[in-house]
């Protein structure tokens, strides 16, 4: 990346370098040149560069009221010009968005709370933290006063030179995200993956896309809404041109930013209701690097605090013996109802133009289904993760050779909670294989504990819980239409029932109705309805015949 040349007004002192930095508002958008912008720029010819003197010397006075701290104030910077070429996927470094950029948005009365849209309000009449700080900037892209925030950081002064670099993460995220949470989320991916924060860049688009551009072209097709209070912050095509006759293919520039940089980090928050599933952007982003000829890399990140909320939403995810739906399974409906034309936008134009883009390309459909899927094997992903993390814990305990039945019993429940998990959310392969692993550690378990007791409960093949692996796993089968096994399983679980509690409790009832269904599922009705008023009898005799249970039990014959 070829380092930017300065040309500066005057040397510059110890008060023009503090950071932060208040600016002097820059020439009026009519005296600006209305060029539009491009991403690569040759060197400007003489006439220009005269031409651009000539503006500079017609713009030197400025407005006192523009200027909120004028012993504060940055001269005017020039990068040179303009430059041979332009890096379009400059980003910033995560070590400057937690110091520099965080202390400057302290500086303007916000903390970390603040939301980009509240940091950088591009419909307010003044500019905010990221337009203040790049306002007196000449962009090396059109030449024009007022930069992006990335490229500002490489004009202001040399210190700020190493915030920046070649981007190899893209955020797509929401404008409607805390900067706290954005730096959390960021500074975890660098740490899990043993980067170094300093030097790892991200293509961000509120600093790396030029918003006094987005500002200028929003004010010029008059798309901006006095009632609204956010904006993409993206520049798109005029809305004039149909994504098939604009002057620029934006499907090509977005796809040859995303690919270009190869890596999208994919923010999550919060996590049972996430705002980017809401965000036809977010959405279009992902779709984008999930296209099969992209070749690009997907991470789904979330602030430390939200992957401990879902973490422990999962662990209680369900009761043991029941089908209840736990708190993660709005989660899995909310993935599963994802739907890109039914999302939003903060400036209208950008939704109807990426959801025409859409229409005429992959359609929705295909983009919906594409997307839906992805978001799915995250919380896979994330539900593998905390079982690896959990049946590491029980190795260990294992290895250590305590055999304490009712600790180990406890910690084992889990592979029937998260496998219950798994079922009710159609993910049929992996909960098989939890419910098996739980069987075969829960055998081991009360094998190792018989050879210390005789009671009947801790014989290794005629306890509750070995029932309930074996109900949990004859669900599975009946869910993916291998009756017969799914009979197998059920009627292992009625014996071991009989054998523990007796054929009259209300344990022996749930197989009596897990049998009936796989029956009724057969078409064989006479024997399921056998097995249903078997569950019903014992239900009105242990729970009483105005119990909920008991009317489910009715509800079955």
């Amino acid at each position: 990346m070829k380092a930017f040349q300065l040309k500066r007004g005057k040397k510059m002192s110890k008060e023009d370098k503090a950071v932060p930095v208040t600016v002097v508002a820059p020439p009026s958008s009519q005296q600006q040149s209305s060029s539009p912008p491009r991403r690569h720029v040759k060197t400007a010819t003489a006439a220009r560069r005269r031409k651009t003197q000539e503006d500079d010397n017609n713009n030197t006075v400025r407005s006192s009221s523009t200027t909120k701290t004028a012993s504060t104030s940055l001269p005017e910077v020039d990068v040179d010009a303009i430059l041979p070429d332009v890096d379009p996927f400059l980003g910033v470094s995560v070590h400057h968005l937690s110091t520099t950029f965080l202390i400057r948005v302290r500086a303007a009365k916000l903390d970390r709370n603040a939301r980009i849209y509240e940091i950088e309000n591009l419909q307010a009449p003044s500019p905010g933290v990221i337009r203040t700080a790049s306002a007196r900037v000449r962009s090396p892209v059109d030449g024009k006063w007022g930069a992006s925030y990335v490229h500002s950081l490489l004009a202001m002064h040399h210190k700020y030179h190493g915030d920046v670099g070649t981007a190899t993460f893209m955020l797509s995220y929401s404008w409607g995200y805390t900067i706290g949470d954005i730096i959390d989320t960021l500074q975890t991916h660098c740490e899990r993956q043993s980067l170094n924060p300093k030097t790892t860049y991200i293509w961000i688009c509120c600093m790396c896309v030029n918003q006094h551009r987005v500002v200028e072209q929003a004010l010029s097709q008059a798309t901006m809404k006095k009632s609204s209070n956010t904006s993409s912050g993206i520049l798109l095509p005029s809305s004039s041109s149909s994504p098939s006759t604009s002057s620029v293919n934006f499907f090509d520039e977005f796809r040859n930013r995303v690919v270009g940089i190869g890596h999208i980090l994919a923010m999550m928050t919060p996590w049972d209701d996430p705002l980017y599933l809401k965000r036809v952007w977010c959405i279009f982003e992902v779709f984008t690097a999930n296209e099969q000829d992209n070749n690009c890399q997907v991470t789904i990140v979330m602030p430390p605090l939200q992957e401990q909320k879902l973490e422990e939403a999962i662990l209680s995810s369900s009761d043991d013996n029941t089908n209840k739906s736990g708190v993660v399974d709005p989660l899995f409906e909310a993935l599963a109802k994802t739907r890109v034309e039914k999302a939003h936008a903060s400036v209208e134009d950008d939704r109807i133009q990426i959801l025409g883009m859409v229409e005429q390309g992959v359609g929705f459909r295909n983009l919906n289904h594409r997307v839906n899927d992805f978001l799915r094997r995250w919380v896979r992903g994330v539900i593998d993760s905390i079982v690896q993390a959990r049946s590491k814990e029980i190795q260990d305990d294992e290895d250590d050779g305590a055999v304490v039945v009712d600790n180990n019993l406890s910690q084992l429940k889990f592979y029937d909670d998260i496998g219950r998990l798994l079922l009710r959310n159609h993910e049929t392969d992996a909960a098989l294989k939890l419910f098996k692993d739980g069987l075969k550690k829960k055998k081991k378990l009360f094998s190792s504990a018989s050879n210390n007791s005789s009671n009947k409960n801790n014989n290794s093949k005629m306890h509750p819980s070995i029932a309930t692996s074996y109900n949990n796993i004859g669900h599975v089968y009946d869910e993916t239409g291998d009756h017969e096994q799914a009979l197998n399983m059920h009627k292992k679980a009625l014996a071991i029932y009989s054998f523990v509690s007796g054929e009259d409790h209300p344990n022996t009832a749930i197989s009596y109705t897990a049998i009936g269904n796989v029956l009724e599922a057969k078409g064989d009705y006479d024997e399921a309805l056998e097995y249903y008023q078997k569950s019903l009898v014992i239900n009105e005799r242990f729970y009483g015949k105005l119990d909920s249970k008991t009317a489910i039990a009715h509800l079955s014959c």
